[in-house]
């Protein structure tokens, strides 16, 4: 989905920039003869420049930019060092990607979760049976919240250290 600015704009994903930072567009809109940034840079001399997508091997596709011709991969993939060719991302490297198991799979990945916890959003696991318990110490004690119903209590007090 192309999108309103530049912040997360990558080449190497397929996306390409616009100069004046407006948007960002897929790489279909490149090169098209049709202007869709605001100051016309995704139609730009390196449209006709050499060298170009049509002179570079690609595994998946290419997308021509001010700074040549760069190969992109589909979701899932990310560009191998020969710079042409796709190899899988392993997803589940990315921290916070699952709440508690994650299983790589070619070009994707899968969340699931313990016994006692059901999968919520996709990739967060919320308990079944009990309410969320927050435990956390003072100099003399520790005390205990419920998180959904906001209760506060002692769990162990008048210690030495904590």
């Amino acid at each position: 989905q192309e999108r309103n600015s530049t912040d997360a704009c990558d080449v190497d994903q397929g996306w390409f920039p616009c100069q004046d930072g407006s948007r960002c567009l897929q790489a279909d809109h490149v090169c098209d003869k049709i202007p869709q940034c605001v100051d016309g840079s995704d139609e730009g001399s390196f449209c006709s420049s050499s060298p170009s997508c049509s002179s570079t091997t690609c595994s998946h596709r290419c997308i021509n930019s001010p700074s040549g011709p760069t190969c992109y991969c589909q979701p899932g993939y990310q560009v191998a060092a020969d710079k042409s060719s796709c190899v899988d991302i392993d997803e589940c490297q990315v921290f916070g990607t699952c709440s508690q198991i994650c299983q790589n799979t070619v070009g994707s990945f899968s969340c699931s979760c313990r016994e006692g916890y059901t999968m919520q959003n996709s990739s967060s696991c919320v308990a079944t049976m009990g309410e969320p318990l927050l435990f956390f110490s003072t100099k003399s004690e520790v005390r205990g919240l419920k998180v959904n119903s906001m209760d506060y209590f002692p769990v162990a007090t008048n210690l030495p250290y904590v």
